[in-house]
């Protein structure tokens, strides 16, 4: 049997914080490219402004709250935030990367570097 439109449809899923079970729903693609730039700013925090961090740091918790809505309006620490976005991550994945990591297929993007191919 193949694939329907009903496959193509995001599902929620769920996530374990602190040993606690969220129901969680999909990224959307606007999330997921604000994740990008939210990523950049903290990997840069030497040439990020304060206002920068301010502004990534609201842009995490509204991700967090549209996510996962029954923590919208709970204030969570560092730790928290950043397991609760290395759950997501894992599960915003495309599945064909999935399956090469689960079937331990590893690579390289320069297919001339020693040992690629």
């Amino acid at each position: 049997m193949g694939l329907t439109i009903e496959d193509l449809k995001p599902k929620d899923f769920k996530i374990t914080v602190k040993g606690v079970e969220l129901d969680c729903k999909p990224l959307k693609l606007h999330q997921t490219l604000m994740l990008g730039s939210i990523s950049d700013t903290f990997s840069n925090l030497s040439k990020s402004s304060e206002q920068d961090i301010a502004k990534a740091n609201k842009e995490v918790m509204a991700i967090i709250n549209e996510a996962i809505p029954e923590l919208d309006g709970i204030e969570l620490d560092g730790a928290t935030i950043l397991s609760i976005m290395t759950e997501i991550a894992e599960h915003t994945q495309p599945s064909d990367d999935k399956y090469l990591k689960d079937n331990k297929v590893t690579g390289t993007q320069n297919p001339k570097a020693e040992g690629a191919g």
